[in-house]
């Protein structure tokens, strides 16, 4: 980890226009150099809740780029399915419910009276829960 942080400060002592961070570690490394070169994420879970961005649509300071999962977006996804087949009742979750998401989605969709069951992977096959 000194290597990212002494290669992230080389950076910024060589003055570069922008620095292209490519996951959350490298992110952190990166804002921990500078607060005014910009640095673009090439990808992280989730900027907002890491603290590196104020919001997706606003992220303020130096830090932009993309996020492929957001805490913010889970109710979105939701609603957008809801919208598609407004009949919806029951939605499966394939994956664990320890997710950054999860609880997320348990409010939201209490909230379109859906009920939600996870279905994880085990050793012998799919296993329901929830």
């Amino acid at each position: 980890m000194d290597l990212l942080r002494d290669l992230a400060a080389e950076l910024v002592r060589r003055r570069v226009e922008v620095i292209v961070a490519g996951d959350s570690v490298t992110i952190s490394f990166a804002a921990q150099a500078t607060r005014s070169i910009p640095i673009v994420m090439t990808v992280t879970n989730d900027p907002v809740r890491l603290g590196y961005i104020d919001s997706l649509p606003r992220p303020g300071g130096n830090i932009t780029g993309l996020s492929n999962v957001s805490v913010d977006l889970a109710a979105k996804r939701l609603e957008l399915l809801k919208e598609v087949v407004p009949k919806l009742s029951r939605v499966a979750v394939l994956g664990p419910p320890f997710h950054p998401d999860w609880t997320e989605f348990v409010n939201a969709a209490a909230t379109m009276g859906i009920k939600l069951q996870t279905l994880i992977e085990g050793v012998c096959g799919i296993a329901k829960e929830g």
